[in-house]
């Protein structure tokens, strides 16, 4: 994908990455027929947000659906709560005090990735005498759902009562504290780029080669819109070519 003349950085370092299996292979292939049908389905380019959608969030095939040891030392990345307890500790005096203020409630987490975090958060407030009425997880992928049961199943057998998995926000009248560790970075984005008095969408198209690239298209009123308003909440002007994303979802999310 071409880059943006306003952000350019030194190469990273190559670094030799492990050979997927012929399964791996084989779903990245599908996946990677379906997007290029979308782009033929809309006329040579989808939006950032959708494509970034399907990548992450296809039933079957997407990354976070597709069976992939995908956290800790044996994964492709690894987060606070995959190295140490310490994290889940210290999170849990945090729930504590506001359980306590509210009057005791709930816990509702975000994306609760292989169920660690929930382990080790359940572990701490039960040692402190602070358990929540109920530990709700939202987790779309069914996949990261049947790992966080097994783990949870593992670790705290007697408090798996308390914990029920969502896919939808929960029933009106909740009372607690909300969790997101490492979850807004995997929500769909849009982007855009500046070019002089005009603004346009980086689209996800593919090239006669069938490699992905960037194609730009002017902004409809709505991204125009959103992008205003980045504009007029900058300190400095920004610069012709400069180039980001915005999160379409934030604001409904908050």
């Amino acid at each position: 994908m071409s880059d943006c003349s306003a952000l350019k950085h030194p190469a990273p370092a190559i670094v030799a990455l492990p050979e997927p299996d012929e399964e791996a292979k084989a779903r990245s292939q599908r996946l990677m027929r379906m997007i290029r049908q979308a782009i033929d389905d809309n006329a040579g380019g989808i939006g950032f947000d959708r494509y970034m959608a399907v990548a992450l969030y296809e039933p079957a095939l997407g990354y976070y659906h597709a069976r992939a040891h995908k956290f800790g030392a044996g994964g492709d990345f690894t987060t606070a709560p995959e190295i140490s307890p310490l994290f889940a500790w210290c999170l849990a005096r945090q729930c504590a005090q506001v359980l306590e203020h509210i009057g005791n409630g709930d816990v509702l987490e975000f994306g609760a990735g292989s169920g660690v975090l929930a382990a080790e958060l359940l572990i701490e407030l039960e040692s402190i005498g602070a358990l929540p009425r109920r530990y709700f997880i939202l987790e779309l992928s069914g996949e990261l759902r049947q790992r966080q049961s097994e783990l949870l199943a593992d670790r705290v057998p007697r408090l798996l009562e308390r914990v029920e998995w969502l896919q939808t926000l929960p029933a009106c009248g909740f009372k607690g504290v909300v969790l997101a560790n490492e979850v807004l970075d995997a929500m769909p984005v849009k982007c855009f780029a500046l070019r002089g008095s005009e603004i346009g969408e980086r689209l996800v198209g593919y090239s006669t080669g069938g490699e992905l690239i960037w194609v730009e298209r002017p902004a409809d009123a709505h991204l125009c819109a959103k992008v205003g308003d980045i504009i007029a909440g900058s300190i400095e002007p920004l610069p012709d070519g400069y180039c980001s994303e915005f999160n379409v979802a934030l604001r409904a999310w908050m």
